[in-house]
């Protein structure tokens, strides 16, 4: 079987596809021997035989929370002597710490990391009370259009020093107002977006050299087979995992601005971009990284992406908060 799935071509090595309806072949690159066509074919079969099995593996949420609360642990000490978190939100119930009875993702995912927060609500923002905090952590859920007296407020502690991680809804803010919605967004981050209502496992694609994807490792193997070229701008993003997707932006990068995590597509869409403004340092995360376990139960994604996403989440605030 593998004999026959394996074709040598011009003195290089392909894997042999059948296109949907089961009659067009299609070759893929395997390598210049026949011994990476092979190991590579054993690893696509191993993955895909991974994938079918995966809805009946048990979901260890203890066993990734300690994992996730061990990852960069002297760092997460060393924000919490001296950093806080602010949660934006004026539906305070919606966000209830863990020890008072919440069951939020985005709450869970900030204490499963080790770090505390307080919530802040657009009336408090208005009276200052984001100056004191290192990190305004913007959650999904909702959209937002702020005043002029809150959108002031933001942009100053922004650029004095703070830290911006928006999530999904909270993505748009720092970006530049698009599709003629008006006060939609403040200029915050070189860039834009196509709006694309969508949700569902998104296959994301990092680049391992950037602070947000720091001691992340692919949970799946790089595509031999898709029939798209990858964008030029995406060929260092070479770390796979899964991300939920809930009607967040696909995001477009300019200037200075850096991409952490591309679409898996042939078009430059970023899922995940970073940047500063003023002293202040961004994160824009169209996807959810604060996903909880379960949510990934029965679907194509593994505890491996669970944990993954625990440590994108922790390695964002970390950075918002001038710590790596």
């Amino acid at each position: 079987m593998m004999k026959r799935r394996i074709v040598k071509k011009g003195g290089s090595y392909f894997l042999q596809f059948f296109a949907q309806g089961g009659t067009k072949k299609i070759l893929s690159p395997a390598g210049k021997t026949l011994k990476a066509a092979r190991q590579l074919l054993k690893s696509s079969m191993l993955l895909n035989k991974d994938s079918w099995r995966m809805k009946e593996r048990p979901v260890d949420e203890e066993q990734i929370g300690r994992e996730a609360l061990a990852f960069r642990a002297a760092e997460t000490r060393r924000f919490n002597a001296s950093r806080k978190i602010a949660l934006v939100t004026d539906w305070p119930d919606r966000f209830l710490p863990l020890k008072d009875g919440g069951l939020n993702p985005t709450a869970a995912m900030i204490t499963h990391n080790g770090f505390s927060y307080d919530v802040v609500t657009s009336p408090e923002i208005e009276a200052g009370a984001l100056m004191n905090y290192d990190v305004a952590l913007f959650p999904g859920g909702f959209g937002y259009i702020p005043t002029p007296r809150l959108a002031k407020q933001i942009k100053d502690y922004i650029r004095g020093g703070g830290g911006y991680f928006g999530l999904c809804a909270g993505a748009f803010l720092p970006l530049p107002p698009c599709h003629g919605i008006k006060g939609s967004g403040l200029s915050l981050i070189s860039g834009g977006y196509e709006y694309f209502r969508e949700h569902g496992i998104a296959d994301v694609m990092l680049d391992p050299s950037d602070p947000l994807a720091k001691g992340i490792e692919s949970t799946k193997l790089e595509v031999v087979y898709a029939l798209y070229n990858k964008p030029a701008v995406a060929r260092r993003h070479t770390v796979r995992i899964l991300m939920l997707r809930g009607n967040g932006p696909l995001l477009l990068a300019k200037g200075k601005t850096r991409v952490a995590g591309y679409f898996d597509s042939s078009l430059p869409y970023a899922a995940i971009i970073r940047g500063e403004y003023g002293r202040g340092r961004i994160v824009v995360s169209s996807v959810h990284p604060d996903m909880v376990v379960a949510d990934f139960a029965g679907k194509l994604a593994t505890p491996a992406d669970a944990l993954a996403n625990r440590k994108l989440a922790k390695n964002a605030i970390l950075y918002c908060g001038g710590i790596g």
